[in-house]
Protein backbone atom coordinates (compact mmCIF):
# COMPACT_ATOMS: atom_id res chain seq x y z
CA UNK A 1 0.00 0.00 0.00
CA UNK A 2 1.44 3.28 -0.96
CA UNK A 3 1.52 6.27 1.38
CA UNK A 4 -0.53 9.46 0.81
CA UNK A 5 1.39 12.29 -0.57
CA UNK A 6 1.42 14.60 2.01
CA UNK A 7 3.85 17.36 0.29
CA UNK A 8 4.78 18.51 -3.06
CA UNK A 9 8.14 19.66 -4.19
CA UNK A 10 9.19 22.02 -7.15
CA UNK A 11 11.07 24.12 -8.79
CA UNK A 12 9.46 27.12 -9.51
CA UNK A 13 10.28 29.91 -12.29
CA UNK A 14 8.61 33.23 -12.56
CA UNK A 15 8.94 35.79 -15.68
CA UNK A 16 10.49 39.13 -14.98
CA UNK A 17 12.94 40.19 -12.61
CA UNK A 18 10.67 40.32 -9.19
CA UNK A 19 11.24 40.12 -6.51
CA UNK A 20 7.83 37.49 -5.84
CA UNK A 21 6.01 36.48 -2.61
CA UNK A 22 4.68 32.79 -2.69
CA UNK A 23 2.61 30.96 -0.11
CA UNK A 24 0.18 28.50 0.30
CA UNK A 25 -3.46 28.30 1.71
CA UNK A 26 -6.62 26.10 1.25
CA UNK A 27 -9.33 29.16 1.41
CA UNK A 28 -8.26 31.96 -0.77
CA UNK A 29 -6.87 34.71 1.55
CA UNK A 30 -7.23 38.24 1.69
CA UNK A 31 -3.78 39.41 2.00
CA UNK A 32 -0.58 38.08 1.45
CA UNK A 33 0.54 36.66 4.28
CA UNK A 34 3.78 38.40 6.05
CA UNK A 35 5.42 34.86 6.23
CA UNK A 36 5.44 34.30 2.50
CA UNK A 37 9.16 32.80 0.75
CA UNK A 38 10.48 35.46 -1.43
CA UNK A 39 11.35 34.31 -4.39
CA UNK A 40 14.21 36.22 -5.96
CA UNK A 41 15.84 33.62 -8.85
CA UNK A 42 15.31 30.99 -11.42
CA UNK A 43 14.40 28.48 -10.58
CA UNK A 44 13.28 28.34 -7.24
CA UNK A 45 12.86 25.15 -5.19
CA UNK A 46 9.59 24.93 -3.36
CA UNK A 47 7.81 22.74 -0.68
CA UNK A 48 4.57 22.74 -0.38
CA UNK A 49 1.43 20.88 1.06
CA UNK A 50 0.10 18.47 -1.86
CA UNK A 51 -3.53 20.06 -1.78
CA UNK A 52 -4.75 23.50 -1.71
CA UNK A 53 -3.41 26.03 -4.03
CA UNK A 54 0.04 28.19 -4.41
CA UNK A 55 -0.33 32.10 -4.46
CA UNK A 56 2.52 34.00 -6.19
CA UNK A 57 2.64 37.79 -6.10
CA UNK A 58 4.65 40.02 -8.45
CA UNK A 59 5.48 42.67 -5.28
CA UNK A 60 7.03 45.12 -8.66
CA UNK A 61 3.62 45.20 -10.71
CA UNK A 62 0.92 43.79 -7.61
CA UNK A 63 -0.16 41.11 -10.12
CA UNK A 64 -0.67 37.32 -8.69
CA UNK A 65 -0.81 34.14 -10.04
CA UNK A 66 -3.10 31.42 -8.61
CA UNK A 67 -2.66 27.88 -9.43
CA UNK A 68 -3.84 24.46 -7.63
CA UNK A 69 -1.02 22.39 -5.80
CA UNK A 70 -2.66 19.33 -6.86
CA UNK A 71 -0.34 17.21 -9.57
CA UNK A 72 2.21 20.27 -9.37
CA UNK A 73 5.70 18.55 -9.59
CA UNK A 74 9.07 18.87 -11.85
CA UNK A 75 9.98 22.39 -13.03
CA UNK A 76 6.88 24.67 -12.69
CA UNK A 77 7.09 27.52 -15.48
CA UNK A 78 5.14 30.79 -14.36
CA UNK A 79 4.20 33.43 -17.59
CA UNK A 80 3.29 36.82 -17.61
CA UNK A 81 -0.56 35.24 -18.73
CA UNK A 82 -0.46 33.42 -15.43
CA UNK A 83 -1.12 36.49 -13.16
CA UNK A 84 -4.24 37.43 -14.58
CA UNK A 85 -5.67 38.75 -10.81
CA UNK A 86 -4.45 41.89 -9.14
CA UNK A 87 -3.26 41.20 -5.43
CA UNK A 88 -4.99 44.24 -3.99
CA UNK A 89 -7.42 46.70 -5.02
CA UNK A 90 -7.78 49.51 -2.25
CA UNK A 91 -11.52 51.44 -2.19
CA UNK A 92 -11.17 54.65 -0.41
CA UNK A 93 -15.07 56.31 0.51
CA UNK A 94 -15.23 59.52 1.70
CA UNK A 95 -17.57 62.80 1.96
CA UNK A 96 -16.19 66.12 1.76
CA UNK A 97 -12.25 64.67 1.48
CA UNK A 98 -13.05 63.55 5.07
CA UNK A 99 -13.36 59.04 5.66
CA UNK A 100 -17.19 57.73 5.81
CA UNK A 101 -17.24 56.32 9.25
CA UNK A 102 -19.68 53.32 8.04
CA UNK A 103 -21.00 51.92 4.88
CA UNK A 104 -20.99 48.38 3.04
CA UNK A 105 -18.65 48.26 0.02
CA UNK A 106 -19.04 45.52 -2.60
CA UNK A 107 -15.89 44.79 -5.17
CA UNK A 108 -17.49 43.11 -8.78
CA UNK A 109 -14.84 41.38 -11.08
CA UNK A 110 -15.54 38.93 -13.58
CA UNK A 111 -18.24 36.48 -12.17
CA UNK A 112 -17.18 37.01 -8.68
CA UNK A 113 -18.28 39.47 -6.15
CA UNK A 114 -16.32 40.39 -2.67
CA UNK A 115 -17.73 42.23 0.42
CA UNK A 116 -16.75 44.60 3.09
CA UNK A 117 -18.26 46.44 5.80
CA UNK A 118 -16.85 49.66 5.94
CA UNK A 119 -16.56 50.51 10.22
CA UNK A 120 -14.72 53.85 11.56
CA UNK A 121 -11.61 51.92 12.40
CA UNK A 122 -11.41 51.50 8.39
CA UNK A 123 -10.91 55.48 7.99
CA UNK A 124 -12.70 55.31 5.02
CA UNK A 125 -10.79 52.46 3.60
CA UNK A 126 -11.03 48.95 2.35
CA UNK A 127 -8.77 46.19 0.40
CA UNK A 128 -9.63 43.28 -1.57
CA UNK A 129 -7.71 40.76 -2.91
CA UNK A 130 -7.22 38.93 -5.76
CA UNK A 131 -9.90 40.66 -8.21
CA UNK A 132 -9.68 39.67 -11.72
CA UNK A 133 -8.28 42.15 -14.11
CA UNK A 134 -10.32 44.19 -16.52
CA UNK A 135 -13.79 46.03 -15.67
CA UNK A 136 -14.22 46.31 -11.83
CA UNK A 137 -17.59 47.87 -10.44
CA UNK A 138 -17.88 48.82 -7.17
CA UNK A 139 -20.79 49.21 -5.14
CA UNK A 140 -21.06 51.84 -1.79
CA UNK A 141 -24.13 51.07 -0.14
CA UNK A 142 -24.49 53.98 3.26
CA UNK A 143 -27.13 55.45 5.57
CA UNK A 144 -28.24 59.07 4.98
CA UNK A 145 -29.47 61.26 7.59
CA UNK A 146 -30.84 58.30 9.08
CA UNK A 147 -32.41 56.67 5.79
CA UNK A 148 -30.81 54.24 3.54
CA UNK A 149 -29.92 56.09 0.44
CA UNK A 150 -29.44 55.32 -3.31
CA UNK A 151 -25.93 53.00 -3.42
CA UNK A 152 -22.95 54.79 -4.91
CA UNK A 153 -21.68 53.02 -7.91
CA UNK A 154 -18.62 53.39 -9.71
CA UNK A 155 -16.94 51.15 -12.65
CA UNK A 156 -13.17 51.05 -13.33
CA UNK A 157 -10.88 49.58 -16.31
CA UNK A 158 -7.72 47.86 -14.37
CA UNK A 159 -4.95 46.06 -16.57
CA UNK A 160 -2.08 44.09 -16.20
CA UNK A 161 -0.09 47.39 -16.61
CA UNK A 162 -0.82 50.71 -14.48
CA UNK A 163 0.64 53.01 -12.33
CA UNK A 164 0.36 51.50 -8.74
CA UNK A 165 0.93 47.79 -8.34
CA UNK A 166 -2.15 48.44 -5.43
CA UNK A 167 -4.52 50.38 -7.23
CA UNK A 168 -7.51 52.34 -5.22
CA UNK A 169 -10.64 53.30 -6.64
CA UNK A 170 -11.67 56.91 -5.11
CA UNK A 171 -15.54 56.63 -3.92
CA UNK A 172 -16.79 60.00 -3.20
CA UNK A 173 -20.19 60.23 -1.07
CA UNK A 174 -22.17 63.54 -2.17
CA UNK A 175 -25.18 62.86 0.62
CA UNK A 176 -24.32 64.22 4.16
CA UNK A 177 -23.09 60.94 5.83
CA UNK A 178 -21.16 60.25 9.07
CA UNK A 179 -17.39 60.48 8.67
CA UNK A 180 -14.26 60.01 11.22
CA UNK A 181 -12.81 62.79 13.00
CA UNK A 182 -8.79 62.63 11.96
CA UNK A 183 -6.60 63.41 14.55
Amino acid sequence: MAAALVSADFNLTVPGQGPYKLWTYSKFPEAAPKDAQLIEKNPTPVKAPADGFMAVLDTQSGNLAVKPLNGLKGDVNLTDADFSLIGEVQVDVSHDGKPVQAANVSLISGSTTQSKMLDSSLAGKVSFYGVKQGRIEVKVEYVSNGKQATPLQLVSDVGPTRAQPKPVIKAAIADDVATVGLT
